[in-house]
Formats: C-alpha cells, structure tokens, sequence
C-alpha cells in the first residue's frame, strides 16, 4: 500500500530491493530511557522469587549489560517479556 502510495517518487532501483527487517535500539534503550523500567522488573524480588531463573544469575546480566561489559540485551528483552507475561497471568500459574 505505501509502495503504491509513494512508488512514483521513488527510485526504481530502492523499489526492487528485497523487504529487510530492523531492530530495535534495546541494547541502548536498556541503558539509558528503559534502565529503570528493566531494572524495576527483573531486580524486583517477585521475579527474583519465583525461582524460573537464578537471581544471581539476572543481577549478573543486568550489571554486565549496564557496565558496557557485554551486549546482554537479547537475554534481558526475553525475560523482561516473561516478567510481563507473568504479570498479566498470574492466575493461570495458580
């Protein structure tokens, strides 16, 4: 729809390439404008305490990632998705 919206305008050559994905900024995003989001989740001791991951394990990932030591945000974007998940059903892990 937007190729046929703009297609007119645009090169030729840019309207054959093959459609490519792109990723989001979360390693980032996870220091700077989400840090305190990330860190309210995973660090929070419900998350700590439900005992699905090592909490030495998750402070481990989160300093790691915050020091620059290493780009842990794949690990983190996936257990801050659980966390949220957990949260929206905690009635069905009863």
């Amino acid at each position: 729809m937007f190729v046929r919206a703009v297609g007119d305008r645009l090169p030729s050559e840019l309207l054959q390439l093959p459609k490519t994905g792109f990723s989001a900024p979360l390693a980032a995003w996870f220091r700077g404008a989400l840090r305190d989001f990330l860190q309210d989740h995973l660090l929070a001791p419900r998350f700590l305490r439900s005992g699905i991951v090592s909490a030495g394990f998750v402070q481990h990932l989160v300093d790691e990632h915050m020091r620059g030591r290493r780009e842990n945000h794949y690990l983190l974007w996936r257990l801050l998705v659980l966390d949220l998940w957990l949260r929206d059903n905690e009635s069905l892990l009863k």
